[in-house]
Formats: C-alpha cells, structure tokens, sequence
C-alpha cells in the first residue's frame, strides 16, 4: 500500500482484500502466529505475532474484526466499540515489506501522514510528529486538529511492520484519556530475543540453496505477499500468504515448505529470520 493510502486509513478509510495463511487447518498451538492473529481476553487486545497486550480504556469492548489484509499488507487489526464513549479506536499494521512506495520506518509514516492531513479539508497537523517512548519502545507520535473531531496517531516499527494506534474523538478530555491508556500497553524485547530477526530481500539466487516452483494457479499477473520463517538450518518453518485465492496460497505454501537456504548467520552463529518473498502467475506457467 502507497504511504498516502495507509495515511488515508488512519484517517478513517478502511481496506478490503483476500487473505489465506495456508496452514490454517494447524492447531493454532502447533503453528507460528500472523499478523490477523490478535484475540481479546477480559478487554485487553493480545496479538502474539507483535508480542503486545493493550487493555481498553474503561468501558470499551472487542469490536468487529477488521478486513482481510491489503495486497500491500495494511491491516487493520481491530476496531474497539467505544460503549457510550464518543469516540474510536484503530490498531492497524503496515507491512514494510511489500508497500507500493517504501515507507523507511514509524517516524517516516507520520510525516506522509501530516502532509497528507495538510490536504485535507477540515484537518490540521500543527507540528512535525514527536518521538516519545511507551513500554521501553520508540514511538512516532502525531497530533492532528479537525474541525469537530481531533485524532491522536501513535506508531512503532515491530518486526518489518509498522504498528499504529490511532485515537479520535470531539471531546479534548475524552481524547486526552484515550490516549493515556497507552501507557498500559505491554510489549515483548525487541525482535531476536522472542522473534525471528527480520531480513528484507533474504530470497536470492545466492541464499536459495534448493526450490520448488509452484504448480500455475489463476489468476494470473497478480502479485502475491508472502512473508516465510527461515529456521537455523535454512529450512521453512512458517508460511504466511497475505494475500490469494485459496488455491494460490495452497499451491505456493506447498512449494516453499520444500525450499531450502544458506542459514543467516549473526556473529558467526545462524539465527531464524523472517522475510518477504512476491509470486506472480503468468500464463506460460512460469
């Protein structure tokens, strides 16, 4: 998704598309968590894909799940009902791997944000986005004024995503108590202590050992996201299509549990990482 279009998301838009994980007949305790993955328990939203557990304000509850995720990996995670609160909440991702235009980090997608608001009938962004900190991370935080309804955007960079908390409401009070409730969130070390290190551009023809192609699914000259887990042993141990039909995803999760990679190493020592890969069909079945 182009940085413009995700700024429009956090400004209200929503996102419509297709997605299959291919082992979704797994036992969720038996495979790797994806980004969609997020459940409530007792009003505190837990996702263990980005290891975060953020209890609601008071008196908000589990909203409706959000759309399939983007053909550029923007999620929208989860969309809590405020209750007798006038006001909303948005926790969204974008997946840095696969926007149409390379978007560098948190800080660099709050800057599009405020110029893209800056365009924007009705909407005000006074000063540049502000680094603050929130659970021992680095978050990018942007203020934005509107006429009748003000926003707050909080965004942090979780394993190749960008993850965003986007508050709105009329009242200043309400929006300022939306906004504390951050300071609640909880989230895991940072990425190689509980996670994959993330490794964009890892699938090459000098770390591809071994492969498989898939078997030509339609339709055809479409792009198709797909993040894996490379193990230690350069073996795939976790496939996640984004987005595809269900014989896509099927046919590409096939072939990239066969494939196989130079392990990456870090200090002399292999690790397991994650990366990116695109598939396109074409009619000649290449």
């Amino acid at each position: 998704m182009h940085a413009l279009s995700v700024a429009a998301a956090l400004l209200g838009a929503g996102s419509a598309a297709f997605s299959a994980s291919p082992d979704e007949a797994t036992p969720p305790d038996r495979r790797m968590a994806d980004p969609e993955d997020g459940t409530f328990v007792q009003s505190v939203y837990t996702n263990p894909y980005f290891a975060l557990a953020y209890p609601l304000p008071t008196g908000w509850k589990e909203g409706l799940a959000g759309p399939p995720p983007s053909n550029g990996g923007y999620y929208v995670l989860d969309t809590p009902e405020p209750g007798e609160a006038k006001g909303s909440i948005l926790i969204a991702a974008q997946d840095q791997f696969f926007a149409t235009k390379p978007i560098t980090g948190a800080m660099a997608m709050l800057e599009d944000l405020r110029r893209s608001a800056g365009q924007t009938p009705g909407l005000t962004a006074d000063t540049a986005p502000q680094q603050v900190e929130i659970a021992g991370r680095r978050f990018a935080r942007l203020d934005l004024g509107g006429v009748g309804l003000s926003r707050v955007v909080f965004a942090t960079d979780i394993r190749c995503h960008i993850v965003s908390f986007t508050f709105a409401a009329s009242d200043p009070a309400l929006l300022k108590t939306l906004t504390a409730s951050l300071e609640r969130l909880s989230l895991a070390p940072e990425e190689g202590e509980t996670t994959p290190f993330c490794i964009d551009h890892y699938a090459t023809d000098a770390t591809i050992l071994h492969k498989v192609a898939p078997m030509p699914v339609g339709p055809h000259f479409v792009k198709i996201p797909v993040r894996v887990v490379i193990g230690r042993d350069g073996r795939v141990k976790h496939v996640h299509v984004i987005r595809a039909s269900p014989a896509q995803a099927e046919s590409i999760a096939d072939a990239l549990r066969q494939w196989e990679f130079k392990p990456y190493e870090m200090k002399g020592m292999p690790v397991e990482i994650e990366t990116g890969i695109v598939f396109e069909f074409k009619p000649s079945g290449r």
